[in-house]
C-alpha cells in the first residue's frame, strides 16, 4: 500500500504599526511601543510561509486581549500584507494593553495557524492652564511691580479634560532655575509664587510652567509674561478717628491709595510703623481705600 506524506508548512506572522499614518515601525514579540488614546493607528501584519515566500488571500484576525475585544481582520494581499485602521477608545485606562494578530491556518493549502502578540502602551497627553495675579488679584493684570510676589494657579488636565492629581508642576526662569515647585491635589490643582527683585532691569520676566512627566501622563510646558513696571502712589489720609489720643486707647486711620493716574490701587499692604516696628498691616480695597487700626499700650 502506498502512503501519501502531507508537508505542512509554517505560516509566519511579522507584526507592524503605523502610529502617525505616514510611516510604519516594526514590532517583534514583545517589543513595546505608544500611543495615545482617541488616536487612530494602522495594524498591520505581513504573512509569509517557512521559506519566506508571501501568503496572499488568507484572513489575518486582529484582537484586543487586554479587553476581549475583537478589533476587525484583514485579507493579505500578494505581498502578504493585511491592515485594518484602529481608533483607541478615549475610555481606555492609561498603560499597557496587549494586541495580537491571528492567522487560524488554511487546511487546504497545508498552512498551520500562527500568532503574534505585542504591547501597545498607552499615555496621556497634559494640558496646563494658568491664571496669573499679584497683589492686585487681577488675573488680566501681567503688569506687576519690583518686588511684588506673583501667584500662578495652575490646573493640568488629561487628553479627555480630567483633572491630573499627584503631578509635579515646577515654575522655572528662563536660566533654567525652578523659582517653585509644588503638586497638583486630586483636583489637578496647585499655587506657585514667584517673588520679583527688588531691582530688576529689564521690562519684561519671561516664566516657563512645566508639568510631569509621570507613571503614563506626558510633561506639557506653557510660558507667562510679566511686564514690569515702578508704580508711583499717591496716599491720602481721609481721616483720623480719634484726633487725640490718649494711653490704652485704639486710633483708626481711613485713607485711599491711587497710581499716578489715579487709579485705585487694589488689595495693596498698607503699613503703620512705630519707628522700625509695623504696629498695623492692613489692605486696600476694591476702590483703593483702607482702614487701619491700632493700639496705644499704657506705656
Amino acid at each position: 500500500m502506498k502512503k501519501t506524506l502531507i508537508i505542512g508548512s509554517l505560516a509566519i506572522l511579522v507584526m507592524f504599526i503605523c502610529i502617525n499614518l505616514f510611516s510604519t515601525s516594526e514590532v517583534h514579540g514583545q517589543e513595546i511601543t505608544t500611543a495615545y488614546r482617541g488616536q487612530t493607528i494602522i495594524l498591520s501584519a505581513v504573512l509569509n510561509d517557512d521559506l519566506g515566500n508571501p501568503v496572499p488571500n488568507e484572513t489575518i484576525y486582529f484582537y484586543d486581549e487586554t479587553h476581549d475585544i475583537y478589533l476587525g481582520c484583514a485579507v493579505t494581499d500578494e505581498n502578504g500584507n493585511a491592515k485594518i485602521l484602529w481608533s483607541i477608545p478615549k475610555n481606555y485606562t492609561l498603560g499597557p494593553i496587549t494586541l495580537n494578530a491571528t492567522f487560524q491556518g488554511d487546511p487546504e493549502k497545508n498552512l498551520k495557524p500562527s500568532c503574534q502578540v505585542f504591547q501597545l502602551v498607552l499615555k496621556s497627553k497634559t494640558y496646563i492652564s494658568a491664571i496669573v495675579a499679584d497683589a492686585t488679584l487681577d488675573p488680566n493684570d501681567y503688569v506687576v511691580a519690583p518686588g511684588d510676589e506673583v501667584t500662578v494657579n495652575v490646573t493640568v488636565v488629561d487628553d479627555i479634560g480630567q483633572p491630573v492629581g499627584i503631578i509635579n508642576v515646577s515654575l522655572i526662569e528662563e536660566g533654567g532655575k525652578i523659582v517653585d515647585q509644588e503638586y497638583t491635589n486630586e483636583n489637578g490643582e496647585t499655587v506657585l509664587k514667584y517673588q520679583l527683585p527688588e531691582k530688576i532691569s529689564t521690562n519684561q520676566i519671561k516664566l516657563l510652567i512645566q508639568a510631569g512627566p509621570y507613571q503614563y501622563y506626558e510633561k506639557s510646558e506653557c510660558s507667562i509674561t510679566l511686564y514690569i513696571k515702578k508704580i508711583r502712589t499717591n496716599m491720602t489720609i481721609l481721616r483720623v478717628e480719634p484726633n487725640t489720643v490718649y494711653r490704652n486707647q485704639s486710633v483708626t486711620i481711613l485713607g485711599k491709595l491711587v497710581d499716578e493716574e489715579e487709579n485705585p490701587l487694589i488689595n495693596a499692604a498698607i503699613y503703620v510703623k512705630a519707628g522700625e516696628r509695623n504696629i498695623s498691616l492692613t489692605w486696600t480695597n476694591t476702590s483703593g481705600f483702607f482702614e487701619a487700626t491700632f493700639h496705644v499700650a499704657n506705656s
